[in-house]
Protein backbone atom coordinates (compact mmCIF):
# COMPACT_ATOMS: atom_id res chain seq x y z
CA UNK A 1 0.00 0.00 0.00
CA UNK A 2 2.53 2.84 1.38
CA UNK A 3 0.28 5.34 0.60
CA UNK A 4 -1.00 8.98 1.36
CA UNK A 5 -4.44 9.96 2.01
CA UNK A 6 -4.96 13.64 2.59
CA UNK A 7 -8.68 13.41 3.04
CA UNK A 8 -11.37 12.59 5.65
CA UNK A 9 -12.12 8.99 3.48
CA UNK A 10 -10.03 6.41 3.15
CA UNK A 11 -10.46 3.05 0.85
CA UNK A 12 -9.66 -0.24 2.32
CA UNK A 13 -11.30 -3.78 1.81
CA UNK A 14 -13.98 -5.62 3.42
CA UNK A 15 -13.49 -8.23 5.46
CA UNK A 16 -17.01 -9.04 5.74
CA UNK A 17 -20.32 -7.66 4.61
CA UNK A 18 -20.64 -4.18 6.33
CA UNK A 19 -23.56 -1.70 7.07
CA UNK A 20 -23.38 1.36 5.36
CA UNK A 21 -22.66 4.13 8.63
CA UNK A 22 -21.28 1.39 10.87
CA UNK A 23 -18.04 1.62 12.89
CA UNK A 24 -15.27 -0.59 11.36
CA UNK A 25 -12.16 -1.09 12.72
CA UNK A 26 -9.22 -2.97 11.08
CA UNK A 27 -9.22 -6.65 10.80
CA UNK A 28 -6.13 -7.71 13.05
CA UNK A 29 -5.14 -10.88 11.31
CA UNK A 30 -5.73 -9.00 7.65
CA UNK A 31 -2.68 -9.30 4.96
CA UNK A 32 -4.46 -7.80 2.12
CA UNK A 33 -3.75 -4.49 0.19
CA UNK A 34 -5.12 -2.79 1.20
CA UNK A 35 -6.15 -3.87 4.53
CA UNK A 36 -9.83 -5.56 5.79
CA UNK A 37 -11.67 -3.78 7.68
CA UNK A 38 -14.83 -5.31 9.90
CA UNK A 39 -17.28 -4.03 12.08
CA UNK A 40 -16.70 -3.28 15.45
CA UNK A 41 -17.67 -6.13 17.81
CA UNK A 42 -17.90 -4.30 21.38
CA UNK A 43 -15.47 -3.97 23.54
CA UNK A 44 -12.60 -1.98 21.80
CA UNK A 45 -10.68 0.80 22.83
CA UNK A 46 -12.55 3.52 20.62
CA UNK A 47 -9.89 5.90 21.34
CA UNK A 48 -8.14 3.75 19.04
CA UNK A 49 -9.17 0.51 17.21
CA UNK A 50 -12.34 2.09 15.68
CA UNK A 51 -10.93 3.88 12.68
CA UNK A 52 -14.14 5.50 11.44
CA UNK A 53 -18.03 4.98 10.01
CA UNK A 54 -18.58 3.00 6.46
CA UNK A 55 -19.38 6.16 3.90
CA UNK A 56 -19.91 3.20 1.07
CA UNK A 57 -18.38 1.37 -1.68
CA UNK A 58 -17.62 1.95 -5.48
CA UNK A 59 -21.40 2.60 -6.39
CA UNK A 60 -21.73 5.21 -3.91
CA UNK A 61 -23.50 5.26 -0.42
CA UNK A 62 -24.87 2.23 1.04
CA UNK A 63 -23.82 -1.70 2.17
CA UNK A 64 -20.54 -3.26 1.49
CA UNK A 65 -20.15 -6.87 0.43
CA UNK A 66 -17.71 -8.90 1.54
CA UNK A 67 -14.07 -8.58 -0.27
CA UNK A 68 -15.51 -5.38 -2.03
CA UNK A 69 -13.30 -2.07 -2.05
CA UNK A 70 -15.11 0.16 1.62
CA UNK A 71 -14.61 3.45 1.74
CA UNK A 72 -14.16 4.17 5.19
CA UNK A 73 -14.92 8.12 7.08
CA UNK A 74 -11.97 8.08 9.36
CA UNK A 75 -12.48 9.25 12.76
CA UNK A 76 -10.13 11.59 15.12
CA UNK A 77 -7.81 11.10 11.81
CA UNK A 78 -6.51 14.11 9.67
CA UNK A 79 -4.77 11.66 6.79
CA UNK A 80 -2.73 8.77 6.51
CA UNK A 81 0.78 9.71 5.90
CA UNK A 82 4.13 7.06 4.79
CA UNK A 83 6.37 6.28 8.04
CA UNK A 84 9.35 4.57 8.64
CA UNK A 85 8.96 1.69 10.85
CA UNK A 86 11.91 0.73 13.42
CA UNK A 87 10.95 -2.65 13.92
CA UNK A 88 8.29 -5.31 12.64
CA UNK A 89 5.06 -3.48 13.34
CA UNK A 90 1.46 -5.43 12.65
CA UNK A 91 -1.42 -3.34 10.95
CA UNK A 92 -3.65 -2.29 13.59
CA UNK A 93 -0.58 -1.31 16.35
CA UNK A 94 -0.41 1.97 17.87
CA UNK A 95 2.34 3.88 16.38
CA UNK A 96 4.72 5.89 18.48
CA UNK A 97 7.79 8.14 18.01
CA UNK A 98 11.21 6.54 17.56
CA UNK A 99 14.96 7.33 17.37
CA UNK A 100 15.82 8.56 14.24
CA UNK A 101 12.34 10.03 12.76
CA UNK A 102 11.22 6.29 12.72
CA UNK A 103 7.76 4.80 14.34
CA UNK A 104 7.66 1.81 17.08
CA UNK A 105 4.73 0.11 18.41
CA UNK A 106 6.35 -0.16 21.63
CA UNK A 107 4.53 1.91 24.20
CA UNK A 108 7.67 3.41 26.19
CA UNK A 109 7.79 5.72 23.42
CA UNK A 110 7.34 9.62 23.77
CA UNK A 111 4.55 10.50 21.44
CA UNK A 112 1.60 8.46 20.00
CA UNK A 113 1.57 9.14 16.17
CA UNK A 114 -1.41 6.82 15.03
CA UNK A 115 -2.57 3.66 13.88
CA UNK A 116 -0.36 1.14 11.64
CA UNK A 117 -2.67 1.13 8.47
CA UNK A 118 0.07 -1.24 6.55
CA UNK A 119 2.58 -3.91 8.39
CA UNK A 120 6.27 -3.46 8.43
CA UNK A 121 8.21 -6.48 8.37
CA UNK A 122 11.28 -5.03 9.71
CA UNK A 123 13.88 -1.97 10.82
CA UNK A 124 13.58 0.53 7.67
CA UNK A 125 10.66 -0.59 5.95
CA UNK A 126 7.89 2.21 4.73
CA UNK A 127 4.35 2.10 5.80
CA UNK A 128 1.36 3.59 5.69
CA UNK A 129 0.06 5.32 9.54
CA UNK A 130 -3.59 6.78 9.68
CA UNK A 131 -2.62 10.14 12.46
CA UNK A 132 -4.55 10.46 15.29
CA UNK A 133 -5.51 13.71 17.47
CA UNK A 134 -6.29 11.97 20.23
CA UNK A 135 -4.23 11.01 23.02
CA UNK A 136 -3.29 6.86 23.52
CA UNK A 137 -5.04 5.34 26.23
CA UNK A 138 -3.46 1.81 26.61
CA UNK A 139 -6.94 -0.29 27.10
CA UNK A 140 -6.82 -3.54 26.09
CA UNK A 141 -8.46 -3.47 22.79
CA UNK A 142 -9.78 -7.59 22.92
Amino acid sequence: MSSENNGPNVTFQAGEAVTHHALVMLEAASATIPPEVIETTGGQNADLTVLGTVAGGEDGPGDVADGDPVNVRMLNCVATAKMIAAKAIAVGDACFSAADGKVTDATTSESFIGIAVEAAADDGDIIEVAIQTQTYDAVDAT
